[in-house]
């Protein structure tokens, strides 16, 4: 599953990912059923979470935000829920 979101509150890439990696460090993402843990990469501008059956990475690229979102087996029945709570969230923050 990909989504993608524009940027409303940043000009360019670099304050969304400082402002997203700086959120996401201090409360997560609220409202999913897996926990998660976040690798953040700098210098690539990619924020990667990866739980029990979750894995997804965030590439901020210059006007927007690209998400991609992969679920093991069991989670795959709530693809959808997952994808709206990530963007629901991420939508607040951008």
């Amino acid at each position: 599953m990909e989504l993608k979101i524009a940027y409303s509150k940043f000009k360019n890439r670099e304050e969304a990912y400082q402002y997203v990696s700086t959120r996401l460090k201090e409360q997560g993402l609220s409202g999913l059923p897996i926990q998660v843990e976040f690798q953040f990469k700098d210098t690539e501008k990619v924020i990667e979470a990866n739980g029990k059956g979750l894995k997804l990475v965030a590439h901020f690229e210059d006007q927007q935000l690209l998400i991609k979102i992969e679920l093991g087996l069991l989670y795959r029945a709530f693809q959808n829920r997952v994808g709206d709570l990530v963007e629901k969230q991420l939508k607040i923050f951008l």
